[in-house]
């Protein structure tokens, strides 16, 4: 998940997280515009499909925001940054025209979730129309605090058996994950 020269400083975050979603901690990282003194944290998830029951999908992304809302509260983490990234498995009708096609109700509440400062307050990274799944749809996502820089690029699956494409994504100056 993260690049072999900052392997040594994240730490897996106890108490959030379940077989979906992984909370991770990368203490002071620094970006394009600064040297953070805190630290920036990565929420690794892999969401329900369609197809699962949408209140189902909607108690996913509540309880991810919920974990955040808790790990913001805790002094050791007030005024960190986060990254949040992975198979978000919904479309973000902006993002590609297939998006479009089938962005429901759902999709936009999360995104919602995700740039609204009562949930994420993060900015989508991928470019628009850099799709990243066989279906022709953007569902694997990185977004990140509007504080930091953050670059997505496709990267290629090789040797992987995946419909999904992977992201290589940069925090400018700082953390690399793909």
């Amino acid at each position: 998940l993260v690049l072999a020269e900052v392997s040594d400083r994240v730490v897996q975050i106890d108490g959030v997280g379940d077989a979906r979603a992984i909370w991770l901690e990368v203490p002071r990282f620094a970006s394009k515009t600064r040297v953070h003194n805190t630290g920036l944290l990565i929420l690794g998830v892999y969401a329900p499909q369609v197809g699962h029951p949408t209140e189902d999908r909607r108690r996913f992304w509540k309880q991810r925001c919920a974990e955040y809302g808790k790990l913001r509260s805790r002094p050791r983490y007030a005024g960190w940054e986060v990254l949040v990234a992975g198979d978000f498995n919904v479309h973000f009708g902006y993002l590609c025209e297939a998006n479009r096609r089938y962005e429901r109700a759902l999709d936009r509440e999360v995104l919602g979730m995700i740039r609204e400062s009562s949930g994420f307050g993060c900015v989508v990274g991928n470019p628009q129309g850099q799709r990243t799944h066989t279906s022709g749809t953007v569902i694997d996502i990185a977004a990140a605090s509007c504080h930091i820089n953050v670059q997505v690029v496709l990267g290629t699956a090789a040797g992987l058996s995946s419909d999904h494409g992977r992201l290589d994504i940069t925090v400018q100056g700082g953390v690399q994950a793909s």
